[in-house]
C-alpha cells in the first residue's frame, strides 16, 4: 500500500482535479483502448486490409461488450501488460470466424499508446478551459 497526499480524503482538493483524474480511470482507459480496437477495424475495412462484414460483427460485438476486470488483472500479472488478456475477451465476444480479424495488425503498444493519447487529449481539453478560468 502507499501513501499520497494525492489520495488523501482532506488534501487531495489541493492537488488535483476529479474531473482531470476521471480521463485516468481504469474506465476511461479501457473505454480508450476500445475505440482504439473499433477504429481500427473500421479503417483496415475502409483500406480493404479486413473485409468489410468482418469489421461490422466487430462494431457490434464492441457496443455490448464488457470487459472481465478480474481477468484482465490476472492477465497483467500473467503478461505485464493488459492488451493480450482485453484482446482474447474481444475475440471471445466476436466469435469465430471474424474473432481471427480483432486487433489485427496491431501490437499492445499500439493500444496503450493510442489510449493514452485519446485521454490526454481530453484531460488537456480540460485543464486548457481552468487555465482559462484562472489565468488573468
Amino acid at each position: 500500500m502507499t501513501v499520497s497526499p494525492f489520495d488523501h480524503p482532506l488534501l487531495s482538493g489541493l492537488l488535483g482535479d476529479e474531473e482531470a483524474a476521471r480521463h485516468f480511470s481504469l474506465e476511461a482507459d479501457l473505454d480508450a483502448m476500445l475505440t482504439f480496437e473499433r477504429a481500427l477495424a473500421e479503417a483496415e475495412a475502409e483500406h480493404g486490409v479486413i473485409p468489410r462484414d468482418v469489421a461490422v460483427a466487430i462494431v457490434k460485438a464492441l457496443a455490448s461488450f464488457r470487459p472481465d476486470t478480474a481477468k484482465l488483472r490476472a492477465g497483467v500479472a500473467r503478461d505485464g501488460v493488459v492488451v493480450p488478456e482485453l484482446v482474447g475477451q474481444v475475440k471471445a465476444a466476436v466469435g469465430a470466424p471474424h474473432d481471427a480479424y480483432v486487433h489485427f495488425g496491431a501490437t499492445s503498444q499500439d493500444v496503450v499508446d493510442t489510449s493514452l493519447m485519446l485521454r490526454l487529449r481530453q484531460a488537456v481539453d480540460h485543464i486548457g478551459l481552468l487555465l482559462g478560468e484562472n489565468v488573468v
